[in-house]
């Protein structure tokens, strides 16, 4: 599995990407995109678009989110093995 995501991981359109961020944390993490805004500090606004045509937004911004989106799913990630 592992060797597949470093195969064809990198492959994927960052706005793709950014997307899948967000589709896990609203569907695997079970958190609304209000509550991934209060957790990282991001306007709700810039989440939606993002979450639907991240290309609308600027590259910092889609930056940001994604950083920040990143770090959540990582802490999510590390509650799950504890």
């Amino acid at each position: 599995m592992l060797s597949a995501q470093l195969t064809y991981g990198l492959d994927i359109d960052d706005d793709e990407r950014l997307l899948g961020i967000l589709q896990s944390l609203t569907v695997e993490c079970h958190l609304s995109l209000e509550n991934v805004a209060r957790l990282t500090g991001l306007d709700l606004d810039d989440l939606i678009l993002a979450s639907r045509d991240p290309q609308k937004l600027s590259s910092d911004t889609r930056y940001a989110i994604a950083l920040r989106a990143s770090y959540l799913i990582n802490a999510a990630n590390q509650s799950r093995r504890a």
